[in-house]
Order: structure tokens, then C-alpha cells, then sequence
């Protein structure tokens, strides 16, 4: 891959959480047929658009 090529990262944002937590939060996604980080930017939104903040 070229320098020209490279590909550009995302942002990412990290959260400490607990194994039993991360647990749990897999299995929402997957019952919800998403990844966690869909999940998680999906709540996001989803928390606020219902606060009003844009």
C-alpha cells in the first residue's frame, strides 16, 4: 500500500468497563444483530436526538 493509499483511522473513543459488563453488552448487540461499537453509537444518537443536542 502506498503512502498515497494509506488508510485514514476513525476516531475511537475508550471505556473502562467491567468483564461481565462487556458481557452483557455483546450479547445486546448481538441479540440486536449489531457490533458493539454500532450498538453504542446507535444509543448515542439515539440519546441525543432526545436531549435536543445536534
Amino acid at each position: 500500500m502506498s503512502s498515497d493509499e494509506k488508510r485514514i483511522r476513525k476516531p475511537q473513543i475508550g471505556i473502562e468497563v467491567e468483564a461481565d459488563e462487556k458481557a452483557l453488552f455483546q450479547k445486546v448487540a448481538k441479540a440486536r444483530r449489531l457490533t458493539l461499537s454500532a450498538l453504542t453509537r446507535l444509543l448515542l444518537l439515539d440519546e441525543a436526538r432526545r436531549l435536543g443536542i445536534s
